[in-house]
C-alpha cells in the first residue's frame, strides 16, 4: 500500500508540474442546493369598488352648509385624515354630490394607510344649512374565503393558510398581503385573489383562484465544464407538487455526462454525474418549513494520461427556514442550515486504487436572503451566510497517512459569504442593466474543496470553466446591459429575444497554496451573447436558450476564449 501510494503522489506531482490544475472537484461541479426555485410573486390583488361609490343623480344640484362634521368609528392613528375631512367641509357650502366625493376621498386615504377592508358611507340622513353632516366609518372584515375553483389537491392547504384571516377587523394591507404570498407559495399553484363585498355591512370575501400542475420540471443541456470532464453536462430535474395535500414538494435531479461510452452519466464510473434529492414541507400556515436534501456526485476526469483523479461528494443537508418578512415589494427569509459531508478524492490508474484525502465535514450554516423592489423595474437581492465547520458529529481531523483535500485545511472553520445583485430597467422597459457581486472570506484558514470559493461558470468569470480558478476567499462582479426585443407571435408561442453584453471580474486566493499552486489567482472577461425565451400560451412550459461568447484572460494561463451554450426546458 505504501508502494503504491508514494507512485499515485508521484504521478500526481508530474500531472501538477505540467498541467496546474487537476480540473474541477465533484464538490465544485456540485450545486448548492437542488430545490425548485421559487419565484417570488410580484402581483397583488384586485380590490372592490367602493361600496357607496356611485353618487345619486342630480346630487351635484343640492346645496348646503353644514356646520361641521361627525365621523362615526374614526380611527384614531387616522386623525390627519379625518381633520383634513373636517376642514374640507365644515361651514362650507358644498353640494350633495361633493359629500359622496369626500366619504370615497376619506375612504381612499384609509386604504392608502393600509386599511383595505374600511368602508366610508354616508348613512341615511336629512342635512341641512347649519348642522353637521354623519360619516360613518365601517371597520371591514374578512367574511370567508372562497377557494371552491381551485383543485382539491391544494384547496385545504390554501384555505388554512388563508383563514386566520376571517372575522378579524382592522386587518391592515401587509398581513392580507402576506397571509395571500403565503398561500400562493402552495407547491404547484399559481394564485389569484380577488377581494368581493360580502353579504353583511362592512364583510368582503377573498376569492382565490388559480392554476395547479401537479408535476414539474426541466430538462436541458450546457457546454460549461472543462474538457476532463467532457464539456457537456445534460441535466433532468421533476418535482411533485402539494400530492399529499400539504403543500409539499418532493423533487430530484439527475446530471452529467451524456456521452453513452463506459464514462458516461449513467456508467459505474461516470466522468460526472449528479444526483440528488430531497423534499420541501411547510411547517403549520406561518412561513415556516423545512428541506431535506441528499446529493451524490461523482467525477472521473479524463486527462488522456491513462489514470485518473476520481472524486466522490456526498452531502445531507437539513434546512429550516422562515418567511420572516413576505410581501410584494419586500422579501426576507431566515434559514438555518446543517450539513453532513464528505469527499473521497482517490489515484485511479489499471490495477491501482489508492485513496488521496478523505474529509467528514459537519457544518452549521446561518442564512439571510432577500429582495427588494423599491420602485418601478427595479430590485435589489443578496444574501449572505455564516458558516461553521464542527470538529464534532464524526468530523474527521487529517492524519499523516490520509490528509484532507487541502493542505492545513480543518474541519472546524468559520467562512461568510455574500452576493447582492441589482436589476433596473431603463428607457421604459427598452433596456436593462444587471450588476451582481459575490465575495467570501475564511478568515485567514485554508478550506476543505467543498467549501472554497469559484470566479468561474456562467453567471460569473463565464470564460472560465464551472468550478475553475477557487480559493479559500474571493471576490467577483458581473455586469450585463440587455435590451428585450419580444418577436412577432409564431406557430401559437411567444418569444423574447434578450441581446446583451457583459464585463465580469474575480480574484480568489489560496491561504496555504502548495508549491505547486499559486497564492492568488485573478480573471477578466468581456463578451457578447443572447438569451431567447420562448413560452407556449395557456401552459407553463417554457423554452430557454442561450448562447454566448467570452473573451478574457487569467493571471495563470493568459488569453481564454469561449463560446458557450445553454439549453433549458420547464415543463
Amino acid at each position: 500500500m505504501f508502494v503504491k501510494r508514494t507512485l499515485a503522489l508521484s504521478m500526481m506531482c508530474c500531472l501538477a508540474a505540467g498541467s496546474g490544475a487537476f480540473g474541477q472537484s465533484a464538490s465544485q461541479v456540485t450545486q448548492p442546493n437542488y430545490a425548485p426555485q421559487q419565484s417570488v410573486a410580484r402581483g397583488g390583488f384586485d380590490l372592490p369598488l367602493t361600496a357607496d361609490a356611485s353618487v345619486p343623480q342630480g346630487a351635484d344640484q343640492f346645496h348646503v352648509t353644514p356646520s361641521g362634521v361627525t365621523i362615526e368609528g374614526a380611527f384614531e392613528d387616522m386623525s390627519a385624515a379625518n381633520d383634513s375631512l373636517r376642514q374640507r367641509l365644515s361651514g362650507k357650502s358644498v353640494t350633495a354630490a361633493e359629500l359622496f366625493e369626500a366619504a370615497a376621498d376619506l375612504e381612499r386615504a384609509y386604504v392608502n394607510a393600509g386599511y383595505l377592508l374600511v368602508r366610508v358611507s354616508l348613512p341615511p340622513q336629512t342635512v341641512r344649512d347649519g348642522m353637521p353632516v354623519l360619516f360613518v366609518v365601517t371597520n371591514g372584515y374578512v367574511e370567508r374565503i372562497d377557494a371552491s375553483t381551485l383543485s382539491t389537491y391544494v384547496q385545504r392547504r390554501v384555505l388554512t393558510t388563508l383563514e386566520p384571516l376571517i372575522g378579524v377587523r382592522g386587518v391592515k394591507s401587509g398581513e392580507l398581503e402576506r397571509r395571500l404570498l403565503l398561500a400562493g407559495d402552495t407547491a404547484g399553484v399559481t394564485l389569484r385573489s380577488t377581494l368581493r363585498p360580502g353579504e353583511t355591512a362592512g364583510g368582503t370575501v377573498v376569492v382565490v383562484n388559480g392554476d395547479y400542475s401537479p408535476i414539474g420540471g426541466s430538462f436541458g443541456i450546457n457546454n460549461g465544464l472543462s474538457d476532463d470532464l467532457g464539456v457537456y453536462a445534460g441535466e433532468f430535474n421533476v418535482n411533485f407538487n402539494s400530492l399529499l395535500e400539504i403543500g409539499e414538494t418532493i423533487y430530484g435531479s439527475f446530471s452529467g455526462y451524456p456521452g453513452a461510452k463506459a464514462d458516461g452519466a449513467a456508467s459505474s464510473a461516470p466522468r460526472n454525474r449528479q444526483l440528488a434529492a430531497g423534499f420541501i414541507v411547510p411547517l403549520g400556515h406561518d412561513g415556516l418549513w423545512f428541506n431535506g436534501e441528499y446529493v451524490l456526485s461523482q467525477t472521473n476526469p479524463d486527462n488522456g494520461l491513462g489514470f485518473t483523479i476520481g472524486d466522490e461528494f456526498r452531502k445531507l443537508s437539513g434546512r429550516l427556514g422562515y418567511e420572516l418578512v413576505r410581501s410584494r415589494n419586500l422579501n426576507l427569509t431566515t434559514m438555518a442550515i446543517f450539513d453532513i459531508a464528505s469527499e473521497e478524492q482517490s489515484f485511479i490508474a489499471p490495477g491501482i486504487d489508492v485513496m488521496l484525502s478523505k474529509d467528514e465535514l459537519r457544518v452549521f450554516r446561518l442564512s439571510q436572503k432577500g429582495s427588494f423592489a423599491p420602485w418601478r423595474g427595479a430590485e435589489f437581492s443578496g444574501d449572505i451566510t455564516w458558516s461553521l465547520g464542527l470538529d464534532a458529529l464524526g468530523a474527521r481531523q487529517a492524519t499523516a497517512a490520509l490528509p484532507l483535500s487541502r493542505y492545513l485545511a480543518e474541519p472546524d472553520f468559520q467562512k461568510l459569504a455574500a452576493s447582492l445583485g441589482y436589476v433596473q430597467s431603463l428607457l421604459d422597459g427598452r433596456a436593462q442593466i444587471r450588476l451582481s457581486a459575490s465575495a467570501q472570506t475564511s478568515f485567514g484558514k485554508a478550506l476543505p474543496s467543498s467549501e472554497q470559493f469559484s470566479i468561474g461558470g456562467a453567471g460569473r468569470v463565464s470564460v472560465l470553466d464551472q468550478g475553475q480558478t477557487s480559493g479559500d476567499a474571493g471576490i467577483v462582479g458581473r455586469a450585463e446591459l440587455t435590451a428585450p426585443l419580444p418577436m412577432p407571435p409564431a406557430l401559437g408561442t411567444n418569444a423574447t429575444v434578450w441581446p446583451y453584453a457583459f464585463a465580469a471580474a474575480g480574484a480568489v486566493e489560496l491561504v496555504h497554496p502548495t508549491a505547486l499552486e499559486d497564492k492568488s489567482e485573478n480573471a477578466v472577461a468581456v463578451g457578447l451573447g443572447a438569451r431567447i425565451a420562448l413560452n407556449l400560451p395557456k401552459t407553463t412550459s417554457q423554452s430557454f436558450f442561450e448562447l454566448e461568447f467570452a473573451s478574457g484572460s487569467t493571471s495563470s494561463t493568459g488569453h481564454e476564449s469561449r463560446l458557450s451554450f445553454r439549453i433549458n426546458n420547464r415543463f
